[in-house]
């Protein structure tokens, strides 16, 4: 399995740019046959990804990486352990794949979740707040899920996605992303808020768009607690 981070994604877009049990039957799709995950029952040599399944206790640490995991209700959960002495945690990294497909499917349905990996997946309806993550260099990025159901749905999707900030329009990023019977990890986009900024007050409606195997779909979000990042990064 491959791993993507903002920072990632960016560079990919510039290039191109319940419970285990639950989680291990799968939901939606048809992708890969079987049991659509892996469920951990100790802790793997590299970091897992956040929202997949396990069964284990304790935690699961590895220096210099600055989150610890745990395995509360049967899926990784990543705890930042940053310290006083400047160090931040930007979002763990993203669950991608090697040979994404963005061929057409006829019969493709996409739902957009939200970006809670603790959870089984939900889908999000227009109008449902959205929270904004703010990265360790101040990038402001939301997190969502994908789920697609249909024939030929496989496990390597080429997800086309962007934000938008009221008027202002994000740049659409492609991004590599592995489905699990057709459904995704969290997946992070950036807001466009640098263009709001210096153009006060800062809109609070947010627009998800989504392109996945020839569909698209697009959801209103209101970001209720819209504001510029302390310390005026962006003007």
């Amino acid at each position: 399995m491959l791993r993507s981070s903002i920072a990632s994604l960016v560079a990919l877009s510039v290039a191109c740019s319940s419970s285990h049990q639950e989680a291990a039957a799968g939901t939606g799709g048809s992708g890969g046959g079987g049991a659509c995950w892996d469920v951990a029952s100790a802790c793997p040599s590299s970091p897992p990804y956040e929202g997949s399944p396990c069964d284990l206790p304790g935690t699961c640490s590895y220096p210099p990486h600055p989150y610890e995991y745990s395995c509360p209700a049967g899926r990784w959960a990543a705890t930042c352990m940053a310290n006083a002495d400047g160090q931040t945690c930007v979002p763990p990294f993203g669950e991608s794949c090697a040979s994404p497909s963005s061929t057409p499917l006829s019969d493709a349905i996409i739902e957009i979740g939200a970006g809670d990996s603790a959870t089984a997946f939900a889908p999000l309806a227009d109008g449902a707040k959205v929270d904004v993550i703010w990265g360790g260099q101040g990038s402001p990025m939301v997190a969502f899920r994908v789920r697609v159901t249909g024939s030929g749905v496989g496990d390597c999707a080429l997800v086309a996605h962007k934000l938008a900030l009221g008027p202002y329009q994000g740049a659409e990023y492609k991004t590599a992303v592995r489905l699990h019977c057709g459904e995704s990890l969290v997946v992070y986009d950036i807001l466009p808020i640098d263009q709001a900024c210096p153009n006060p007050p800062v809109p609070s409606d947010v627009t998800l768009t989504v392109k996945v195997f020839g569909k698209e779909q697009s959801l209103k979000l209101d970001w209720a607690n819209a504001a510029c990042p302390k310390g005026g990064g962006f003007g």
